[in-house]
């Protein structure tokens, strides 16, 4: 039958295969210790593309960018050196989405696996980071000024001169605020919570101003700022920022 999700329950944990023997029965989840897989162990496979269990399947080492490992399966120990429950992805990650972090992470092994799926930083998100069109990528905190022409999540209070400096060639584009910026002075210049209009001509008319998110003032949680047209003037020449969400 088609498997609908799964889920970190019964006291099981995601993690990533960093080795595993070539009887297939000894891994380790560190690196350091390691841990048997008996005759008494259950061992599923699964695809989490196709949300189905596969007949049979290969224990795998998890893909790794840079000083990180993509988590490539569920598993539940006896509490000493036994592996009671291992599920494993057969395409060799879950959720089809990919966890780093490392003192040793950069943008280049972040870039990098954003070519293979969506990814999470749960650690110090280093520079000169670009999210692809279609991809999505969550930190937890916006250390750096990300190029964003796919889409990025911010989990927590980010400084509101990095959202701001945060740059996109796409329109379409997102950058979402799961929590209010922290406090602090800045004047904000790419983020704008009203698009303008330019001089009609026939009958003459004035062009209304673009209004830009008011200085010195956070963008409140669940902000979505999407890059788009601001405004357009005379000559049919658009100017592109980030319009902001309603702000209450």
């Amino acid at each position: 039958g088609e498997i609908s999700d799964v889920t970190t329950s019964i006291g099981t944990t995601e993690g990533a295969i960093m080795g595993v023997n070539e009887a297939q029965n000894k891994v380790t989840f560190n690196g350091v210790d390691q841990f048997n897989i008996t005759a008494d162990t259950v061992v599923l496979f699964i695809d989490t593309d196709k949300h189905e269990g596969q007949a049979s399947g290969t224990i795998q080492k998890a893909d790794k960018f840079g000083g990180s490992f993509m988590n490539n399966v569920i598993y539940k120990t006896d509490g000493t050196d036994e592996v009671e429950l291992l599920i494993v992805d057969t395409k060799n990650k879950l959720h089809g989405d990919i966890t780093l972090s490392g003192a040793g992470l950069t943008g280049a092994d972040i870039n990098a696996a954003l070519v293979s799926g969506d990814v999470t930083v749960t650690g110090t998100l280093p520079a000169s980071v670009t999210v692809p069109a279609g991809r999505t990528l969550t930190v937890a905190t916006l250390d750096q000024v990300v190029t964003v022409n796919g889409n990025l999540v911010v989990t927590s209070a980010a400084a509101m001169d990095k959202v701001d400096g945060c740059t996109s060639t796409t329109v379409g584009a997102t950058i979402t605020l799961r929590a209010a910026n922290t406090a602090g002075t800045h004047t904000w210049a790419n983020v704008f919570t009203a698009i303008g209009s330019a001089p009609v001509a026939d009958p003459a008319t004035a062009g209304v101003a673009r209004t830009v998110q008011v200085a010195n003032t956070a963008l409140v949680a669940g902000t979505v700022l999407t890059y788009g047209t601001t405004f357009t003037d005379t000559s049919g020449t658009t100017a592109n920022a980030w319009v902001a969400s309603a702000q209450s």
